[in-house]
């Protein structure tokens, strides 16, 4: 058995506590495991790497919302991103979809949410701004952009970042968007489809260009489980790039 003692901050109890884990109940395939830690009337959830390292500790209440666990749980993954040093990672959403770029800019709220409250010692930069319908987030290291037009110069703006973009399929054929150009300057894709039969054809000569070119790639028809699965791949992505 390989025991190891963690400590894990609790952003609802606003301390730290300790605890015993046995790294061996991490298997190779996941490469992290959870440990559920209740707190009176919340529950603190960890996720623990094969090193005894905490990814992610979200506070959860008994009573629970879905989507506020979910935007809890990408918001303290994009802070932990954010304080880690390494390459630049930028993150373009393009969709005119309300809803969705809602659900983004929740995420940024939450990051500066967490940053505010969360006692540490590193200090690092998180910027908001909002024009024409795109909200954009600038930090040390993580750049995420949400609204229904593309920057075509944005990634001279970051050049030498990772890039990866979230793209809304049915926006980019009303718009006309060349979309295999926009997507050759990005090195993961998210495809947001759409529900017709032309879609599908589309999406396929895009998967199909994206495992020419080794991109990684998600797609998915928005939902609750495939806005979870989308940001668990991101996660997947975002977690294992390195200088």
């Amino acid at each position: 058995m390989s025991i190891k003692n963690i400590q894990v901050y609790c952003p609802e109890c606003k301390q730290s506590y300790w605890f015993s884990f046995d790294l061996n109940n991490i298997t190779e395939q996941s490469g992290v495991a959870k440990r559920s830690l209740i707190h009176g009337l919340h529950t603190l959830v960890c996720d623990i790497d094969k090193n005894g390292s905490v990814r992610t500790a979200i506070a959860i209440p008994i009573n629970f919302n879905e989507m506020e666990v979910l935007i809890e749980k990408v918001a303290q993954n994009f802070n932990d991103i954010n304080r880690e040093k390494g390459t630049t990672i930028q993150i373009d959403a393009y969709t005119s979809n309300i809803q969705f770029r809602k659900f983004i800019q929740r995420i940024i709220s939450k990051m500066f949410e967490q940053a505010t409250n969360r006692s540490m010692e590193e200090n690092y930069r998180l910027v908001a701004t909002s024009f024409k319908d795109k909200t954009t987030l600038h930090a040390d290291r993580l750049h995420i952009s949400v609204g229904p037009f593309i920057n075509q110069n944005v990634s001279g703006i970051l050049e030498h970042a990772n890039k990866g973009i979230i793209l809304d399929i049915n926006d980019a054929t009303e718009n006309q968007l060349d979309i295999f150009q926009t997507i050759s300057s990005y090195q993961w894709v998210v495809i947001i489809k759409g529900s017709t039969s032309s879609d599908e054809e589309l999406l396929q000569r895009i998967i199909n260009s994206l495992l020419e070119k080794s991109i990684p790639y998600y797609t998915g028809i928005l939902s609750n489980k495939t806005l979870q699965e989308m940001f668990n791949f991101i996660s997947a992505i975002t977690m294992d790039i390195h200088d």
